[in-house]
């Protein structure tokens, strides 16, 4: 019976028969097979399902037993700092210690709980470069991971900058942002203009220390004003217009870098930094002399390091002077000046700022047309001057500095007694080389008030010289100058 009803002998039979009955006999037996291949797909699902049910009871189990499983969540969450730590080549450090997170917390249930109650595996930082308006989705998840570093400090860093980035609408990200702004310790803006920080609502800023601006707008200084009820705001950053006229607490301020086209308003803002310990102003000098008549002089008593970078804006004649005409810096230890070669070096404000300044003890001059008399009044009036550093002043060194810095017993006053390190670049050729060889024969050692020195690293360890003064050879210094077009 089973073989007369087989494929084949079925089919022999049904081309045997009439057309119409063989037709009808066909379309049963079809209608039949496709009910058999449902109930046998049917029955193949159920089998998968309850293969999938079995594999998914091994994996737990497997999981349940797994070493990891087995670790506490304090050497869990270790691991996982690991993990997300700070990369120094990566530039996109941000970002993927987002996917970093993410993906760690979608490896086990185990491991989505321990991510997720981790606040300080949310606490770095976040830089938002706005290129376009933020989605719902976006500010969704920016406002959960800021809520889950809660209750970390944190800090935030938010830029939107550029013509082109205008018309994005950062407003509602900064309101999710100052929702934590009373943790926040630090905070960075890039911003085309400062009307965003109006939808900064917070009534103190209790653990901001380091502030980071940088911005074109010059109508909206104002909006700085939160910064007032921040009580530990230290550390400054403004690449800005009219620094000036920011609200900020200026007499807190301890560290400040500032960046503005008008040197004047660099002056008028380092002023009001009272508690300034460390400065650095990057600013063009002036084109004409400014009025500063009744401009009074002002003494900052905790300044320490200065550095001036007046930038390079391809004029000549341009003058810094006024820049030292009225400071006074009392405890200033570290003085770095960069000049173009084309400004106006101003010896008369720059001495009288080293008879206020007379702790001086590290000098460096960068760029400095001083002639031969300048830089002697330099060492004039640097009584605590312990290293000197000049690079690119051209027309400074001649034999006479050379013979001024030796030591001779009947000598008085001194050039720059404690001088213990003196280094020059492209210094000219206005000097006899056999200067330089004499200033390590000299027979008998200094007295201790003054610090002996050697022309070469070479000399280091000659039982008089322990120090180094490091100037380019005559043969070299001239070559580079008569590059620079100033050999002779």
């Amino acid at each position: 019976m089973q073989a007369a009803d087989s494929p084949d002998v079925l089919f022999s039979q049904l081309i045997q028969l009439p057309t119409t009955t063989s037709e009808t006999q066909a379309k049963t037996l079809i209608a039949a097979s496709e009910a058999n291949i449902a109930r046998i797909e049917s029955q193949i699902r159920d089998l998968e399902r309850l293969r999938d049910r079995e594999r998914g009871v091994i994996a737990r189990l497997r999981m349940a037993i797994a070493p990891v499983n087995k670790l506490p969540a304090e050497l869990l969450v270790e691991i996982f700092s690991l993990v997300c730590c700070w990369h120094w080549s990566s530039f996109n450090y941000g970002k993927e210690r987002v996917k970093k997170v993410h993906k760690l917390s979608q490896v086990c249930a185990y491991w989505r709980r321990v991510v997720h109650t981790t606040p300080r595996l949310f606490r770095e930082s976040l830089v938002f470069r706005l290129q376009k308006t933020p989605d719902a989705d976006y500010l969704a998840v920016t406002k959960q991971w800021l809520e889950r570093s809660s209750p970390y400090s944190i800090p935030i860093h938010l830029e939107n900058w550029g013509e082109k980035w205008r018309s994005v609408d950062a407003g509602p990200l900064m309101d999710i942002m100052s929702a934590t702004a009373h943790r926040w310790n630090s905070a960075t803006f890039r911003l085309s203009s400062l009307d965003v920080l109006r939808r900064i609502r917070t009534v103190s800023l209790p653990s901001l220390r380091t502030f980071d601006l940088s911005s074109g707008d010059n109508k909206h200084h104002e909006l700085t004003r939160p910064l007032l009820t921040a009580p530990h705001l230290k550390t400054v950053t403004l690449r800005t217009c009219r620094t000036s006229k920011f609200v900020l607490p200026w007499a807190q301020i301890t560290v400040l870098d500032i960046d503005d086209d008008d040197p004047l308003e660099c002056l008028n803002a380092l002023v009001q930094c009272t508690s300034v310990t460390h400065a650095t102003i990057e600013t063009p000098p002036w084109k004409e002399p400014p009025d500063m008549s009744q401009r009074p002089m002002t003494t900052l008593s905790r300044l320490e390091e200065l550095t001036i970078d007046f930038e390079y804006h391809n004029m000549r004649g341009d003058l810094t002077g006024p820049f030292f005409a009225y400071l006074s810096l009392p405890a200033l230890k570290k003085l770095k000046i960069t000049m173009d070669m084309g400004d106006l070096w101003s010896s008369v404000d720059f001495s009288g700022l080293q008879r206020r300044s007379p702790n001086i003890d590290h000098l460096t001059l960068v760029g400095c047309e001083l002639d031969t008399n300048d830089l002697l009044a330099v060492l004039q009036n640097a009584p605590s001057l312990v290293d000197l550093d000049m690079e690119l002043c051209r027309f400074c060194l001649d034999d006479s500095i050379i013979l001024g810095l030796q030591y001779v017993p009947t000598q008085t006053p001194i050039l720059a007694p404690k001088l213990q390190r003196f280094s020059m670049s492209y210094a000219g050729s206005s000097f006899d080389e056999d200067d330089l060889d004499a200033m390590d024969g000299r027979a008998a050692p200094p007295p201790p008030s003054v610090s002996p020195w050697s022309k070469t690293p070479a000399r280091r360890n000659h039982p008089c010289y322990r120090v180094i003064v490091s100037a380019f050879p005559k043969v070299k210094c001239a070559a580079e100058c008569e590059r620079w077009g100033a050999g002779k």
